[in-house]
């Protein structure tokens, strides 16, 4: 199982990398508020110190077990890659990672534009380590967060380059076919952008968790 999530399986004398520390700080921190109401989802908002643009959260629950989510949720050939879900997200092209610390997938991104009058966004994604912990309670943390460097695509003129705080999953056992998961993001647009293509962003981020829930349902769980 470990070889097929392709991360690491810790116990709560270890300290989480990190990349993923941040995701997990974030998502329990204290503050979180109701954004809007859906009857499938729990959509939260709240501000952090380092970023003026707030981070959202968007929570399900699914009836399947924690690692049945973890192995489809990190899964590398699209179907499940939690990117691939995003209908806000157009294109993802692996980029050469020549130069680059460690060989975690690199990604230019590029999105859909949400309104007529928002410039077009792209950005270079690295993917952070997935993990299975076995702390009180259990749980599978799977990140993703900007980088950059040399060896990257140059900005285009006509657009604009985002900057991706914090986005993974948190995913928590509620009970052994029972998996309650959160979607958290924060990303800095690099420019203003009107309230209608920011509250589209966050639309594509909850639809993103309902093609999730759909997929597992739609898959019989070993």
């Amino acid at each position: 199982y470990q070889r097929r999530v392709h991360g690491l399986i810790i116990n709560e004398k270890q300290q989480l990398p990190d990349r993923l520390a941040k995701l997990v700080s974030l998502n329990d921190s204290e503050g979180w508020a109701s954004l809007w109401d859906d009857s499938d989802i729990i959509t939260e908002y709240i501000y952090t110190t380092f970023s003026p643009i707030k981070a959202t959260r968007f929570t399900v629950v699914l009836k399947c077990s924690l690692n049945f989510l973890a192995r489809c949720a990190s899964a590398q050939d699209g179907r499940f890659g939690l990117l691939h879900l995003n209908p806000m997200i157009s294109t993802i092209k692996e980029i050469d990672q020549e130069g680059l610390k460690d060989k975690d997938p690199v990604w230019h991104i590029t999105f859909r534009a949400p309104t007529l009058n928002s410039t077009p966004r792209d950005a270079i994604v690295k993917r952070g380590s997935a993990l299975l912990t076995y702390t009180t309670p259990k749980r599978f943390v799977f990140s993703m967060s900007s980088i950059d460097g040399t060896t990257l695509p140059v900005k285009s003129s006509k657009s604009v380059r985002a900057v991706l705080h914090v986005m993974g999953l948190i995913a928590t056992e509620l009970e052994p076919k029972l998996t309650s998961v959160s979607l958290v993001f924060l990303m800095d647009p690099g420019e203003w952008l009107p309230a209608a293509a920011v509250n589209a962003t966050a639309r594509g981020n909850a639809q993103a968790m309902r093609e999730l829930k759909k997929l597992i349902e739609e898959v019989q769980e070993d």
